[in-house]
């Protein structure tokens, strides 16, 4: 992650820090995520994507891949898809716009000052963290 190239840094990587990530990238904002702690994936979760889900990822390029993914619901257009699936898409097209998603960074701490916010970015067993400060 560099620093200088960061101009939002997303705490979290839920479905809605990664929809975020690839919407700011897509729009030309220097984005990066780094989740609070680390993941923890219920092994066979699934996410219903309703009608408005699914205008969004449709504007986003998106729909088919996710699709192509998951089951339907008895309410259509909804869908049912795997969480590991959803944020596997979702990942390679944040990436794709210029996001930087790693998979081993985390945030270390977060300090708000009057000149701005300075977090801490690490790896899960950090050496030295990575400090990215927005004004």
């Amino acid at each position: 992650m560099d620093p200088g190239r960061i101009s939002v840094l997303i705490a979290g990587r839920s479905h809605a820090s990664l929809a975020a990530a690839v919407l700011l990238s897509r729009w030309g904002v220097r984005t990066a995520l780094a989740a609070a702690s680390p993941m923890h994936d219920a092994a066979g979760a699934e996410t219903i994507l309703g009608p408005r889900a699914m205008e969004v990822y449709r504007a986003l390029g998106l729909a088919h891949a996710l699709l192509a993914r998951a089951r339907p619901t008895a309410s259509e257009p909804a869908c049912s898809i795997a969480d590991d699936a959803l944020a596997s898409v979702l990942i390679r097209a944040a990436r794709r716009w210029g996001a930087e998603v790693g998979t081993e960074e985390r945030l270390l701490s977060l300090q708000t000052t009057t000149g701005g916010v300075t977090a801490a970015v690490g790896q899960r067993s950090p050496t030295r963290p990575l400090n990215v400060s927005a004004a």
